[in-house]
């Protein structure tokens, strides 16, 4: 029993990612049905990151778009929000692992810091000040 289990679970493996059929009919004849790979959970999760219409997902993984909606409709709908979050823990972890460019940009990102820009004279507490109050000229005759 173990190895009918086994046997099936790589067949499954080995059939992962191939475009679909219409399934197994009766009498086994047909193309199996379609299974996903990782792999193509992970494209698809990205290419939903940055916008990618469902059209466009289907070419890229050269599969009809009934089959993309249906056996990836966990990725459509949450795949953006989990690339983000993947890719916030990869800068927060950086961060506070000491990369210095990390931590300045999770600084302004999040923490709004900015960069501060000086365009004239100012006194010490950042307040704008006249030329003419920061340097006197004695001309003696």
């Amino acid at each position: 029993m173990a190895k009918k289990a086994a046997a099936k679970k790589k067949a499954a493996r080995k059939r992962a990612g191939v475009p679909p059929g219409r399934g197994r009919q009766p009498g086994g004849h047909g193309q199996a049905a379609f299974v996903p790979t990782d792999a193509q959970r992970q494209a698809v999760m990205a290419l939903v990151s940055i916008g990618t219409t469902n059209e466009i997902m289907a070419e890229v993984l050269r599969i009809p778009l009934r089959t993309l909606e249906r056996h990836f409709r966990e990725e459509l709908s949450h795949g953006r929000a989990l690339i983000h979050a993947q890719v916030g823990a990869s800068i927060a972890a950086k961060a506070l692992s000491g990369d210095n460019t990390m931590m300045i940009f999770y600084a302004k990102a999040q923490m709004k810091w900015q960069d501060r820009v000086s365009h004239g004279f100012q006194d010490d507490k950042g307040n704008p000040v006249s030329p003419r109050e920061l340097f006197t000229i004695n001309i003696q005759g």
